[in-house]
């Protein structure tokens, strides 16, 4: 087993060292004595010139291919999880612990960044190694793609996507260091909408057959997955108007209204969450609502749920005079009625700038909008 000295703090050897693509340490395997493990730990905690480290480097403590000195930068201390050890008494090098520090992500895939990793605890050069990552990926992507996944669609997702969305580690510019391999996978915003074209054009299909979805738009197989669309946009809507719709695509307008799902959940899916426009000046309006005269205008969707406290312009009862930018849920204008009126979503609503919004309801009204 190869050792590397921490050469910043004497006495701590490493085993083995994983970080980014941006040089940032993620995991670090490290044995020493008590006292220079917490001298360690304290010292990546303070600043530079509080005597601490920003970064350290690993020197081999043998000869090999590697350089003579590897830097790992520390990144935010504060994301670090902890697990220690103690080595048996009776070892070679007396009273020692093993400490691993970590990133929490490597063992809990964040799904807000669909960001996760697979590590291994062998190196990337045997066939075995090179499966178990391809697999831990693939598992990675079922459990981050906001679309279901099948596993008969893993060699053609992970032939298209792979590129895009995984980086092996050990070909980046910071490989592992020590007897570890990893991978990290990252699902983009436009992952769903290509799985949806994927399936549009043949490239896959259900229960391992290819189908085209423009010739069988309503096949039922291919309605669960191409329509993970109407799973975005039911939370957005009232259950009346959400219904209405379901049984609208099954009528001489089904394609239209089909299409509206798709384009209604693409907009939803790539609208700006919480403060994302907080210092934008004329930020773009996605959504519109209404019910008699009142509107309300959708900037941002809730940073969690989008439904729950989203942020947009109000217009209640024609007033545009107490008309104003504020938070605004979603889930609770859904659900509001009096009588047989309901706030409705607009599907024939063109995202434009608030100004612009403001210019509309002020001619439609004839007044000067707050």
């Amino acid at each position: 087993m190869m050792l590397y000295k921490i050469t910043e703090i004497a006495d701590l050897f490493v085993d083995a060292c994983l970080r980014n693509d941006s040089g940032e340490l993620m995991f670090l395997s490290v044995y020493g004595r008590d006292t220079a493990l917490q001298q360690f730990i304290a010292a990546m905690q303070l600043r530079s010139n509080d005597g601490g480290i920003i970064s350290f480097s690993l020197k081999p403590t043998e000869a090999n291919n590697e350089p003579a000195r590897i830097f790992v930068n520390v990144g935010n201390p504060d994301r670090f999880e902890k697990y220690s050890g103690r080595l048996p008494k009776d070892n070679l090098f007396g009273n020692l612990s093993h400490i691993w520090i970590y990133d929490p992500v490597l063992i809990r895939p964040d799904k807000g960044t669909k960001t996760g990793w697979v590590i291994l605890n062998q190196s990337s050069e045997s066939a075995e190694s090179k499966n178990l990552l391809t697999e831990g990926i693939w598992l990675l992507y079922k459990k981050l793609s906001p679309v279901p996944l099948l596993d008969d669609w893993k060699e053609e997702v992970t032939r298209l996507h792979n590129a895009i969305c995984v980086t092996w580690m050990t070909d980046s510019n910071y490989p592992p260091v020590g007897k570890i391999s990893a991978a990290r996978l990252m699902i983009d915003d436009q992952f769903a909408s290509l799985i949806s074209s994927m399936i549009k054009s043949g490239q896959i299909g259900i229960n391992g057959e290819l189908i085209d979805v423009r010739t069988d738009a309503r096949c039922k197989g291919a309605e669960k997955f191409v329509s993970n669309a109407k799973s975005v946009l039911k939370p957005f809507l009232s259950t009346s108007q959400y219904q209405s719709m379901l049984e609208l695509c099954k009528g001489e307008e089904g394609d239209f209204f089909e299409s509206k799902f798709e384009e209604m959940a693409d907009r939803i899916s790539a609208m700006p969450k919480t403060y994302d426009t907080q210092n934008i000046a004329d930020p773009i309006v996605s959504l519109h609502y209404f019910m008699g005269g009142s509107d309300w205008y959708i900037i941002e969707k809730d940073v969690e749920d989008g439904v729950s406290q989203a942020f947009g312009y109000a217009i209640l009862n024609c007033d545009l005079m107490c008309a104003e930018l504020g938070y605004i849920s979603i889930a609770e204008l859904v659900e509001f009625n009096i009588g047989f009126q309901r706030v409705e979503l607009d599907l024939h609503f063109v995202p434009i700038p608030l100004s612009e919004v403001k210019n509309l309801v002020e001619r439609r009204y004839g007044q000067v909008a707050a």
